[in-house]
């Protein structure tokens, strides 16, 4: 019983701290942006808050704060896993943008309920622009990831990153494909091998509206990430999504993510896992 108590407390303080769906529903996932239209007034009164302008475009008409990552808390097998991320532009009229997103593991199954890792993963990148028939845009920055912990548990990882944001099947649904490609700069001697198990690259795909421009919707997503020098079929990871917003006013999303392979969580990166987990994703 206090298992579940702790499930639903938890779920209640998301609720609070989170509102209603960005207009235009549009899609997000684990490493993919989602757009906030009620933040601000449009910088530009020709322009609106759509989900090209901010997730692919100088996101003018958003506002100066928007999302950057999924928020969702979800129960696995053997946790609760909890993230929760933004994105702020820095100057306005430059597409200079700092994002800060953390994500927490939650052993509620073990007798003291730890928080088995916390991760704080902060990016630094200037957007630009393409065009909107497939290159919309491309980001170039600085990542950080890191678990705020000493002596042997620490972990940190530093990168230089270029972004490719594309949208290359708009009909009958949206089909969007961002890939990222990075170099280490920096690493914690705790793992230093861990380009051996996360490479330098990752891919997602993300198929948005599957069932139609409605307030009833489904989107599916896929990530891929490289393992040892860059191959993805010995090491590295997949990860697999959908979400599913009911029809009849309930603001959460329904999430379900699927993640097999190295890397999950930066504290065990060499360590292989499997999970399965189901939820609630938030928006503002």
């Amino acid at each position: 019983m206090r298992k579940i108590i702790m499930v639903a407390a938890c779920c209640c303080v998301y609720s609070l701290c989170y509102g209603e769906e960005p207009a235009g529903n549009v899609p997000a996932e684990g490493g993919t942006p989602v757009v906030v239209a009620q933040q601000a007034a449009p910088a530009d009164e020709g322009q609106k808050c759509d989900y090209l302008t901010e997730i692919f475009g100088s996101a003018d008409a958003c506002g100066k704060m928007t999302y950057h990552h999924l928020n969702y808390s979800i129960l696995g097998a053997h946790d609760i896993k909890m993230q929760a991320s933004f994105k702020y532009r820095l100057v306005e009229k430059k597409k200079l943008f700092l994002t800060v997103t953390a994500r927490l593991f939650w052993g509620i199954y073990e007798q003291s309920n730890p928080l088995t890792d916390i991760e704080f993963n902060p990016e630094l990148f200037y957007r630009f622009d393409g065009n909107k028939d497939g290159l919309i845009s491309a980001d170039a920055g600085f990542y950080h990831l890191s678990n705020g912990r000493d002596s042997t548990a620490s972990r940190a990882w530093d990168q230089l990153f270029v972004r490719f944001n594309a949208h290359p099947v708009k009909e009958p649904f949206d089909l969007f494909w961002v890939t990222n490609v990075f170099a280490t700069i920096n690493k914690s001697d705790y793992n230093a091998d861990i380009y051996r198990y996360s490479g330098f690259w990752d891919t997602k795909l993300l198929a948005h509206q599957l069932l139609g421009r409605s307030g009833e919707n489904l989107d599916l997503e896929f990530k891929l990430t490289s393992g040892k020098n860059g191959v993805p079929f010995d090491r590295g990871s997949i990860q697999l999504g959908a979400k599913y917003k009911v029809p009849g006013g309930l603001n959460p999303y329904l999430y379900a993510e699927y993640f097999k392979g190295y890397a999950e969580t930066i504290l065990d990166y060499n360590k292989r896992s499997e999970e399965l987990r189901a939820g609630i994703a938030f928006y503002y």
